[in-house]
């Protein structure tokens, strides 16, 4: 495991509003709330896989989504996890410089 510090956002979309909770919750507790349910994170992959763990036990797969794209990898648009349901096909990230 990579053991340096990688920035991400982390964003959600929760359907039920105990379950969004929760999750607003969690992320603040590992970084800075940018939007409503967009999150920025400075933090060892470790930390991120603990963090991965956690979401799973609170969304709901088949309704709620949670979307996570490291920022400082230079093929950012192929280091996106998607957590839970994905109501779309393809997402085509573009390149932030």
């Amino acid at each position: 495991m990579n053991n340096l510090m990688q920035r991400y956002i982390v964003a959600y979309d929760i359907k039920d509003d105990s379950r969004r909770i929760r999750v607003a919750k969690l992320l603040q507790s590992y970084g800075n709330r940018l939007q409503y349910s967009v999150f920025l994170m400075e933090m060892r992959e470790v930390r991120l896989v603990r963090m991965e763990e956690r979401l799973h036990t609170l969304i709901n797969g088949a309704e709620d989504s949670v979307v996570i794209a490291r920022l400082d990898d230079a093929k950012a648009s192929e280091s996106i996890v998607f957590i839970g349901s994905r109501n779309y096909e393809d997402v085509r990230v573009p390149t932030v410089i």
